[in-house]
């Protein structure tokens, strides 16, 4: 499959915030800052980072990293020793997307949901989202372009990255997911061609649809996925906007149950039964990895509910083992610096195999793994830098627009403090 992708890349946990004052600002996750039996409703008081979120982050960009530097090169069926092994052990490697869209929906419709009744909320939602997925997309979308125009693109080493891509009117109205295109260069787009688009869908439906009429709307989203890949091709349903809404959905869904003390509660006293379903979609995951065949137009939605159980273990069930390899603090930078690693990941591998041997990456030995493991290294560099050093900034500049809060008696709104 390719350009396995990454949504919920640019959506920081550190934007879940509310119309608050003070200290008062939400979180995710349960116990760490309270007495032990604090009950689960509270968890959205507590302080302004989720880093669990970031850890899920991580996970789902390290998914599709290992999918495209490490199993598509290889060459089934004439494999064997250690590639075999890789591929053998491939799984569930290419659903990190997936992953990414049940983030993506969590986080957008809880920031969404939390500052509703907000008066400035479109204005600051989209200066937000345009300032986090604008430029570097732009500066990707422009390094691109000069190599098409002054005749990279057709060097006979790097020829193969470019081949196939499109003409730059649907990457610039994100609608290249409808298009069929096959660079391996912007592969990846596609599915940030569905977050924009769910960007311009779900803050209508959050601000002017009533919680219970969102909650209806949600499911129906889901099912409609599950119709709208029953009728069209396997080839077109993996990148249409309307066969991908029920991961995106399942996560709008989840952002609501989190904010439900009833159901928090009910999450808390039997996250052993959480874990039980968790433990049973995952060998049905593993099981879709290998053949997505034998769940049909279901597949998509197995594995959305699979990731929102794994969402729900991590941020309930705070001192357990899920959450805290979450926390580890190189999962939760490799999350947050995620954007960059999805843009830049399929260029940099790109350029080292078409450097080395003219082609597209192949692992079949030892010095073409080691290859491999240096475009990796290089990515990481890559991405921390654009991360500190220009998204960071950017990201900082957004949040200077706060989402104000009305004033009681229908007053005029004062803004919320500004994150820092």
């Amino acid at each position: 499959m390719v350009g396995l992708a990454s949504p919920g890349i640019f959506v920081q946990s550190s934007e879940l915030t509310q119309r608050t004052t003070g200290n008062d600002r939400p979180r995710l996750d349960s116990s760490r800052d309270q007495p032990a039996d604090a009950g689960p409703a509270r968890m959205l008081r507590q302080a302004s980072r989720t880093p669990e979120l970031d850890g899920i982050r991580g996970v789902a960009i390290l998914l599709v990293l290992y999918w495209h530097y490490f199993v598509v090169p290889l060459a089934p069926p004439n494999l064997d020793g250690w590639p075999a092994m890789i591929y053998q052990a491939r799984g569930m490697g290419w659903s990190g997307v997936d992953l990414f869209f049940v983030l993506s929906g969590f986080l957008i419709g809880g920031i969404l949901i939390d500052n509703r009744e907000a008066p400035n909320v479109f204005k600051v939602f989209y200066i937000r989202r345009a300032l986090r997925i604008i430029p570097i997309y732009a500066i990707v979308l422009g390094v691109f372009y000069s190599c098409i125009t002054f005749g990279g693109a057709y060097h006979s080493q790097f020829g193969w990255l470019f081949r196939g891509h499109l003409r730059l009117w649907p990457y610039l109205t994100m609608t290249q997911n409808f298009l069929p295109h096959h660079s391996i260069f912007l592969g990846p787009s596609w599915s940030l061609a569905i977050e924009e688009q769910f960007y311009l869908l779900l803050p209508a439906l959050v601000i002017f649809l009533r919680p219970r009429a969102l909650l209806k709307v949600s499911w129906v989203a889901v099912v409609i996925s599950v119709v709208v890949r029953f009728f069209i091709p396997t080839s077109d349903q993996y990148m249409w906007t309307f066969g991908r809404l029920d991961g995106l959905f399942t996560g709008v869904l989840l952002a609501q149950a989190m904010r439900d003390p009833a159901l928090l509660g009910w999450a808390a006293r039997h996250i052993g039964a959480v874990k039980l379903a968790a433990w049973i979609m995952l060998a049905g995951t593993l099981e879709i990895g290998i053949n997505a065949a034998r769940f049909g137009c279901f597949a998509y939605t197995w594995l959305a509910m699979f990731f929102a159980a794994f969402m729900v273990i991590a941020l309930v069930d705070h001192n357990g083992r899920v959450a805290r390899l979450m926390r580890l603090r190189w999962l939760t930078w490799t999350g947050q610096i995620a954007y960059g690693l999805y843009l830049f990941h399929q260029p940099i591998n790109g350029f080292f195999h078409g450097w080395a041997h003219g082609g597209p990456p192949q692992i079949h030995n030892l010095s073409q793994f080691a290859l491999t493991g240096l475009a990796f290294v290089t990515l990481m560099i890559v991405a921390s830098a654009s991360y500190r050093f220009f998204e960071l900034p950017l990201m900082n500049l957004g949040r200077r627009c706060g989402y104000s809060v009305a004033r009681a008696g229908g007053g005029p709104a004062e803004p919320a403090p500004a994150r820092t």
